[in-house]
């Protein structure tokens, strides 16, 4: 109960933190500062899963460079399941999810893994209402640290960081939030959101259209007084719309 208390401190400071950051690099080390207090310290993010060059897609990482160069060494690059089949996944996966469906070749590179640290992983891809935006694995030593409970507060952590990275790239401007009521709808889509969820996912859960889903966003902008769900999320964190677990 204390660990989970300590869990759930950890991803509500890194949204409060995410609130103040101006530089992509800023949100990123905050991010890293995270994973590393929840305890799963080393952190990948990416453009996306799969793709003909992954070392390029990489935007941040806290990989040991030693894994990093004999996985690019040994070619994993092109055989790793995290990627290729994990290209295919529109939900959060664990690795030992993963090992359960792969060849005895593919199990080296897990076990290997292990050598540097690595003992389980999680890989949350995030999306919003155009389709993936972003990719952040988290990896480490204690496979215990991630539980489902954990699973869903690294997800609103990986979901705030990815969009607020955007925002920063971009140079928009959060705005200031307002307190209008979220109806029980819009909550439910902000949740959904908050767990990396695409408008059409988002659609299939609720049973509503996508059209209905970006009907629901555009009120809770406004609602919010906030400029894209990034901001929405963090917003409906800090008023207790959502809660982190």
């Amino acid at each position: 109960m204390r660990q989970q208390i300590a869990e759930k401190a950890a991803v509500l400071a890194f949204v409060d933190r995410m609130m103040s950051v101006t530089v992509p690099t800023e949100a990123f080390d905050a991010l890293c500062a995270a994973a590393e207090t929840i305890g799963c310290g080393k952190v990948m993010f990416s453009a996306r899963v799969a793709g003909p060059n992954w070392k390029n897609m990489i935007l941040g990482t806290t990989y040991p460079a030693e894994w990093i160069a004999h996985y690019l060494d040994s070619g994993y690059d092109k055989t790793d399941p995290v990627r290729t089949r994990g290209a295919y996944q529109a939900e959060p996966y664990l690795w030992s999810d993963l090992i359960k469906l792969v060849r005895k070749p593919e199990l080296k590179i897990f076990e290997e893994a292990r050598q540097f640290g690595m003992v389980e992983g999680l890989v949350i891809p995030v999306f919003d209402g155009r389709g993936m935006i972003g990719v952040v694995g988290f990896a480490g030593e204690d496979a215990a640290v991630f539980n489902g409970a954990m699973v869903a507060g690294l997800r609103i952590v990986a979901t705030t960081f990815i969009h607020a990275y955007h925002l920063l790239s971009g140079g928009d401007s959060p705005a200031k939030v307002s307190i209008d009521t979220l109806s029980r709808r819009e909550i439910d889509v902000v949740h959904w959101a908050a767990q990396g969820g695409s408008n059409w996912k988002i659609a299939q859960i609720l049973g509503i259209s996508e059209n209905a889903v970006e009907y629901h966003f555009r009120n809770i902008l406004r609602k919010l007084g906030v400029e894209n769900r990034g901001a929405a999320i963090v917003a409906a964190l800090r008023l207790g719309y959502i809660g982190v677990f």
